[in-house]
């Protein structure tokens, strides 16, 4: 009946420019997953599972213009995974509490993505990107209870694609303006759905500010998700058979600095 799900992600990102036509970039990740689920065992026993997860990646990319106004890139990020230790609470029905240390893993997905950029003139530019990602990691949700056994959630997502487009238009030398659009598939079946997160296909509508000089430029975007319906099943100890989310949205702000040597 209740789900929280925090995330933050840290990635220093080296470039370097090879020639006119070829750049590349290598870059770490470090990881945040913060959890809290509160539920009903047996229907009748509000449990509380908290933990959090710090965990570390790496991504690589390299690009190649065809000429001035004409480039594609690609894009690889690795898989995270999470070794998270909880705290696991069951309140029980004649006012005592039961505490126990929980511990789960899960495997945040690796993921290739492809842009294509091309400038129409020194001021505007528009690139178009796909995104594969292989959710198939996410297989389940197991949650190990000291003294208790484990608590089996398999989920099974499938891999999926995020298509994007996007457009600059510079306003001058040192301010840009940026929109954005974006559809992201649904991975998530019917018996491995849950509240957790709870999203069928969603699609995502960007805006954004830009400052840049010779040396860094500073980037901000904010976004809005647009998250269709999802029908969940219902699994042993669930009090429905079947469910169904709907006015589902979310907001998103990106902060972005790079940093010219």
């Amino acid at each position: 009946f209740f789900s929280r799900l925090n995330g933050a992600s840290l990635t220093p990102t080296y470039a370097r420019k090879f020639d006119n036509k070829w750049s590349a970039a290598v870059g770490a990740e470090v990881n945040y997953v913060g959890l809290e689920l509160q539920k009903n065992a047996l229907g009748i026993i509000p449990t509380q599972t908290k933990g959090e997860s710090w965990a570390l990646g790496w991504n690589a990319a390299a690009n190649y213009a065809f000429d001035s106004k004409n480039e594609i890139g690609l894009v690889y990020r690795s898989k995270v995974t999470h070794s998270m230790e909880a705290d696991f609470k069951a309140y029980m029905v004649n006012g005592m509490s039961i505490k126990r240390d929980a511990y789960g893993k899960v495997t945040l997905p690796d993921s290739w993505a492809i842009g294509y950029n091309h400038k129409f003139d020194d001021r505007t530019r528009v690139e178009l990107n796909g995104t594969y990602t292989k959710w198939s990691t996410y297989d389940a949700l197991n949650i190990d209870i000291e003294g208790l056994g484990t608590i089996a959630s398999p989920k099974n997502w499938s891999n999926g694609w995020r298509y994007a487009l996007g457009v600059e238009h510079k306003l001058s030398d040192k301010y840009t303006i940026m929109g954005g659009y974006a559809y992201d598939e649904s991975v998530i079946p019917f018996d491995g759905a849950d509240f957790i997160v709870p999203t069928g296909a969603r699609r995502t509508y960007s805006l954004g500010f830009q400052y840049h000089d010779k040396k860094q430029t500073l980037a901000m975007t904010l976004g809005f998700i647009n998250i269709d319906g999802l029908s969940i099943k219902g699994h042993m100890g669930d009090t429905y058979d079947t469910a169904r989310s709907h006015d589902n949205y979310a907001k998103v702000v990106g902060i972005s600095y790079q940093r010219n040597f």
